[in-house]
């Protein structure tokens, strides 16, 4: 709704940088980087667990977060086992965990 007033009113670009809420209902996320992360194929409770353990900024995109999958050491992380598998299958280069 606030997006057609927007344009109607002549402020696309302001209509462009509304924040996708029906994602954030859709995926039960509060920011884009988790939003991201399950895009990419993370579960919700990974993406809040691996974003909280590297201490993510809330507004990474999915090529960020894909980088941080790629790179993350998972023996320097607390994350549980369900989730490191997770991780390892979303990698697209095989680096060491």
């Amino acid at each position: 709704m606030l997006r057609a007033i927007l344009i109607e009113r002549g402020l696309a670009k302001e209509a462009e940088a509304l924040l996708p809420l029906h994602l954030f209902l859709e995926y039960g996320a509060a920011n884009e980087t988790l939003i991201c992360l399950m895009a990419i194929g993370l579960s919700r409770t990974s993406a809040l667990l691996f974003k909280s353990s590297l201490s993510l900024r809330d507004d990474l995109n999915t090529s960020e977060c894909q980088g941080y999958v790629e790179r993350v050491n998972l023996e320097r992380t607390s994350l549980p086992a369900i989730c490191r598998a997770q991780i390892n299958r979303l990698r697209r280069t095989k680096v060491g965990n």
